[in-house]
């Protein structure tokens, strides 16, 4: 297989075989970019409140699509085509890299399989963020991607992070 990369949390959990799984399917598709897994959520006892207070929540699914960094495994080519985190984003940075990688037209597959657990606990930085006040980006990412798309209808070979401030407006 060609260079790839992957990210693992310290505190999440993968299966023995995600890597081998993943590797087989850039295998058998070698259009294949990103590949990524479903993954399961394992709370721990000290957030059983929070757990609860969130019910109905994706977050307390007993499984659900891993659109998040530790479930993915890409080609280099995808890290080139897509760009670096932007610095910017102390949270959400990895749906960022998903939506600009959906702007660039970056072949994904999500895998069946759950072969990743996220853990969750007091110290994540999910709910750190809560405590420090810190803002969802999500809606900013979204505004981003829809000027992205929109500068380059003619041209998604490389989708470069925006700015936070950048103020440009397209027609």
């Amino acid at each position: 297989m060609t260079c790839s990369s992957s990210i693992q949390d310290a505190d999440d959990f993968w299966h023995p075989e995600k890597l081998a799984r993943q590797a087989a399917r850039f295998a058998a598709r070698p259009e294949l970019e990103i590949s990524i897994t479903h993954q399961s959520t394992f709370w721990e006892p000290e957030l059983d409140d929070r757990r609860r207070a969130m019910q109905g929540h994706a977050l307390t699914k007993e499984v659900l699509p891993g659109y998040v960094l530790q479930t993915m495994l890409a080609r280099r080519r995808a890290l080139a085509k897509v760009g670096e985190f932007n610095p910017e984003l102390r949270f959400g940075e990895d749906t960022d890299w998903f939506i600009r990688a959906q702007d660039a037209g970056v072949p994904l597959e999500l895998l069946p399989d759950v072969l990743v657990t996220r853990r969750f606990h007091k110290n994540n930085l999910t709910w750190q963020r809560e405590a420090d006040g810190l803002h969802n980006n999500l809606l900013d990412m979204i505004q981003h991607s829809l000027k992205r798309r929109r500068r380059n209808a003619s041209d998604t070979n490389t989708v470069q992070p925006e700015s936070q401030d950048d103020e440009r407006t397209t027609r």
